[in-house]
């Protein structure tokens, strides 16, 4: 029933507000745009300096550059937003339309669904007040009331229930008076302790309708029809009605003390507490003002429930709202004339700023398609000349034309023997006033003389014979009329485009487009511009006024004071721009006049205290917004220590100076890294790779007067360095080290200590290696001896001796055929003999060629025949198995003449070859008389034998064989010798290449 009820009322009040219209906006104050909605109900400053609005469609905070949006998409309860409060502890307390308390606390959103100690409150019934009195909070809304102690919620007060009426009392406000708290519902006052209530006279408080605003002992209520003063102290009470047809909105303070500003539909009220009067102000309407804020630097902002945000800085500044017939604004050049201000527009027309109605404007402007401007003023003793694009008029005190000059004219000035210099579109003439009769117009120029051909911009006179052209080349010096060449320096500034020039106690001065102001004294020339400060280059006038100079510049305007030190002149500079309230940042021309400067704007002509200027505003409320570490925010307000990876540091910051519309400097550094300040006008900073150490981030701010915060804000973090950078680390490396160093030492010790045992050994082995390179040189000639004893042993001339007669006899036999087979057996045993003295090693396929062709040689030596059986072992391969030469032949000879030779039967020889390991095993038996039954002239160890075995143990005396060459008798089972057999063995040599033994 209550928000269906309230719900009705609201939408009636809005529809009775927003059919009154929108009145015309003050010059003051500028519409704010960025909000959600038109539609705002509350405007609050938090104690960081930030505002907040409160609207139809969320909550806005502004920085002093961007709106920053909060809706239910980002966890409010309800969109509308009607109060917004904020307790002891910081956090932010928005009243909702649903009723449901929302708490902004540094960034978190907190609502009865995520905060436990807000989640007894009954949604439905719209908040209405909040009070905060010591350790306690009461949240009001219409029907009850939530007091919460230290966040915890002690009690719930149900609204007044009418039984005649069945119906509640709504809960409409709550405050603060006399140390007690009291809840205002629509019959009065009540205090909740004992629910005493303080009536309201006539009606009840309805809704939205019911604002209210307490001033020390004095309560103003807002009422349907009505406003109602209320005295706390003495309980007298007092109602002004309204005018059919006027709606409250709203009371609020006004910046004057003692004086209350009622917004109603259609005029604002003011209300003087001290004489209890309320009148109309006619000269201040705004549409429909719900809320109103001045904030800590005297801005003023209001909220308006059908056109948004108003703000108005505090800039000790006024603006004249003068629009031409032409539509236009701009002001291009001003003049005082008899204590009257007056400002030269377009469309030829110029009016007295300080004295509003004195408004000239020509009739002959329908002969221009381009309406010409008022390029600028002459003031005399008596009249003022007043240059337009096309003539020039000459006025008195009271507005009257005395005489016009029918030609273009863009400047003026006279000399004190009453000549006029009017500077043309394309020259400079000099006419003669006393010539020249009142009420007239000059369109004859023969009593005129040209003194400079080129586009002048400005004549200054000092009432002397001598001039100065300010021209689009420079400055001109004419003296008699002449000009004086070689006058000014050979620099830039005197060779652009001069656009004023004036006189100052210090010297002349000058303003030019581009290479900013000269000033000439009689020591030096001095040069403002960028570099030492000017607000901009490009300078389109200047003002003189004692040590100060007013540079008016196409970006702001600059206050320059001259302070002469010694010989030499010092300039201390400040700029004004937007940021200080002026309507347009360019200026066309400045003057002073009774300590107060007038300015000349794009946008209309702007004024403000000489002596206010830069001063009267705090600097910035600063505001650490975010640290970032490695892109991901941290809680730098507790003590930081960051990893060593985690140097990539980003830091956010807002200086909030609402006059200065976003023209805040910022210094900082970061102790630690950097030793000298940083100046910014960026709001962010960024270290992206720190090395480890200790640092303490410091930021300042200045407002656009350059008025800096008294002390730095700072973050105080730590990042620390990997283990093995860490002193107990490098601790234990050396530790470590100088234990390896001991340990390196001690084995360097024993190093050299088993070096010198080695040396020792070494020597020792080179010894033994030289003994045995002696001894292998010794074995090499032995076997070398050895050799070519077995190969004259084998050239034995009674073997060849033997053979010969063999062969002889068989052919005196006649068995040629037997002859011929044994010659061809001889000869080749010959070529075998020759062909193996020359290698180390043959294939012992040749070994056995040899000795089959030796054992058939012998046979017809013997009474008897001697067979013969030769037995490989298969895997052995004849061709591709090497032999030392000559090794079988000395045992198979010793077989035929020692064992076979004496026997009287048939005889018979065995050669067997097998493989073991790596050796060879030969193994010749015969089936002879023996050692023992050979004849004794036989018995001794032939020489051939001798040699043979003295080859074999040279060639396997690296094999470590033992018994190499055994003789063994054979014995039949009587104990008979029946033979002999010898045993001995060489390395397996295999060969690859037959050919080379062949």
């Amino acid at each position: 029933m209550f928000c269906r009820s309230h719900r009705i009322f609201l939408s009636l009040f809005l529809l009775l507000a927003l059919s009154s219209g929108a009145q015309d906006l003050p010059s003051s104050y500028k519409k704010m745009n960025g909000l959600l909605s038109n539609v705002v109900y509350c405007v609050f400053q938090d104690n960081q300096g930030y505002v907040w609005v409160g609207t139809e469609a969320g909550v806005s905070r502004y920085d002093g550059y961007n709106f920053r949006h909060f809706s239910k998409d980002d966890g409010l309860s309800d969109n509308d937003i009607f109060q917004i409060k904020e307790d002891r502890k910081g956090r932010l307390w928005f009243l909702t339309y649903n009723g449901e308390p929302t708490i902004y606390d540094k960034g978190k959103i907190l609502t009865p669904k995520n905060c436990s100690f807000l989640s007894r409150v009954i949604p439905g019934s719209m908040a209405t007040g909040f009070v905060e009195k010591g350790d306690s909070i009461s949240f009001i809304t219409l029907n009850r009331v939530y007091l919460f102690v230290r966040d915890s919620l002690v009690k719930i007060i149900q609204a007044p229930y009418n039984q005649s009426k069945q119906v509640y009392q709504f809960f409409l406000h709550g405050m603060v008076w006399n140390n007690s708290t009291y809840f205002v519902h629509q019959r009065g006052l009540m205090k909740p302790e004992n629910s005493e209530l303080i009536p309201f006279p006539d009606q009840l408080l309805m809704g939205m309708s019911s604002k209210m605003y307490l001033w020390k002992n004095t309560l103003v209520v807002i009422r349907s029809f009505a406003i109602n003063i209320y005295d706390m102290q003495t309980g007298k009470q007092n109602t002004f009605p309204l005018k059919k047809g006027v709606i409250p909105l709203s009371v609020w303070p006004s910046p004057q003390p003692g004086i209350l500003w009622v917004f109603t539909n259609q005029e604002v009220l003011v209300y003087h507490i001290g004489s209890n009067t309320l009148t109309s102000d006619s000269g201040f309407k705004l549409p429909s003002i719900t809320s109103v804020l001045h904030d800590r630097e005297g801005n003023t902002w209001m909220g308006s429930l059908t056109n948004g945000l108003y703000f108005s800085g505090n800039y000790h500044t006024g603006i004249i709202n003068y629009t031409t017939a032409a539509g236009t604004k701009t002001a291009y050049s001003m003049q005082v004339f008899k204590d009257v201000v007056y400002a030269g527009y377009a469309n030829a027309e110029f009016a007295g700023c300080n004295r509003p109605g004195i408004i000239q404007k020509p009739e002959d402007l329908r002969l221009f398609a381009t309406p010409p401007r008022v390029y600028g003023f002459y003031a005399g003793s008596s009249s003022l000349w007043v240059a337009v694009g096309n003539k020039a008029i000459e006025l008195n005190a009271s507005g009257k034309v005395l005489r016009e000059l029918g030609v273009s004219t863009k400047a003026m000035a006279v000399n004190r023997g009453k000549e006029l210099y009017a500077a043309l579109s394309y020259n400079v003439i000099k006419l003669n006033l006393d010539t020249i009769p009142l009420l007239s117009k000059i369109t004859q120029f023969s009593n005129t003389k040209t003194i400079y051909n080129g586009r002048v911009n400005h004549i200054y006179s000092n009432n002397s014979d001598t001039i100065i052209l300010g021209t689009l080349s420079g400055l001109v010096m004419l003296v008699r009329d002449k000009a004086v060449n070689n006058v000014f320096p050979d620099k830039p500034v005197f060779k652009t485009t001069v656009t004023k020039v004036t006189e100052t106690r210090f010297g002349m001065a000058f303003s030019t487009l581009g290479e900013g102001v000269g000033i000439i004294t009689r020591d030096s020339v001095y040069i403002l511009n960028k570099n030492n400060g000017l607000i901009n280059n490009s300078c389109n006038s200047i003002y003189a006024a004692g040590d100060t100079l007013w540079v008016a510049a196409t970006l702001g305007l600059s206050r320059v004071i001259i302070t002469r030190i010694g010989k030499k002149l010092e300039f201390d500079i400040k700029n004004f721009s937007e940021s200080h309230g002026f309507p347009s940042g360019k200026i066309n021309d400045v003057l002073v006049h009774h300590d107060t400067v007038w300015i000349a704007t794009e946008n209309g002509v702007c004024f403000f205290d000489a002596k206010k200027s830069g001063s009267g505003f705090p600097p910035p409320s600063l505001v650490l917004e975010e640290m970032l570490v490695n892109g991901q925010p941290v809680n730098w307000t507790q003590s930081l220590s960051l990893g060593y990876e985690s140097n990539n540091i980003r830091i956010r910051f807002t200086g909030i100076s609402f006059f200065s519309n976003g023209a805040v400097t910022y210094r900082y550094k970061l102790e630690g890294a950097e030793e000298k300040w940083n100046t910014t006008t960026s709001r962010d900073v960024e270290y992206p790779a720190l090395t480890p150490g200790k640092y303490r981030f410091l930021v300042m701010a200045a407002n656009a007067d350059g008025e800096w915060t008294k002390t730095p804000l700072q973050i105080d973090f730590e990042i620390t360095p990997p283990f093995w950078k860490t002193w107990w680390f490098r601790l234990l490396l050396i530790l470590l080290s100088l234990a390896v160093f001991l340990v390196v030492a001690r084995y360097r010790f024993a190093q050299q200590k088993q070096k010198h045992e080695f040396q020792k050994k070494n020597l020792i082995l080179e010894k033994e290696k030289a003994e045995f390179e002696i001894e292998n040189i010794n074995y090499e000639k032995q076997l070398i001896e050895l050799e070519q004893q077995a190969l004259r042993l084998q050239m034995n001339p009674h073997f060849i001796f033997n053979a010969i007669t063999a062969i002889q006899g068989l052919y005196a036999g006649n068995k040629t055929t037997a002859a011929k087979e044994y010659l061809v057996r001889f000869s080749r045993l010959l070529r075998t003999l020759f062909d193996t003295a020359r290698v180390p090693v043959v294939p012992l396929s040749k070994e056995i060629e040899l000795v089959t062709d030796y054992i058939e040689l012998s046979n017809p030596r013997l009474d008897h025949t001697i067979s013969y059986t030769i037995d490989i072992q298969e895997g052995i391969i004849p061709e591709h198995t090497g032999i030392a030469p000559m090794l079988i032949q000395p045992f198979i000879e010793n077989a035929l003449l020692h064992g076979l030779l004496p026997l009287k039967r048939e005889g018979h020889i065995s050669l067997t070859v097998r493989k073991q390991d790596e050796m060879l095993i030969f193994m010749i038996e015969d089936n002879g008389v023996g050692r023992q039954e050979s004849p004794p002239h036989r018995l001794g160890q032939p020489h051939g034998l001798s040699i043979t075995r003295q080859r074999i143990d040279l060639l396997n005396r690296f094999e470590n064989k033992a018994g190499n060459l055994v003789i063994e008798d054979l014995k039949d089972n009587e104990g008979k010798p029946r033979g002999t057999r010898v045993t001995f063995n060489t390395k397996f040599i295999i060969l690859y290449d037959q050919d080379h033994y062949s």
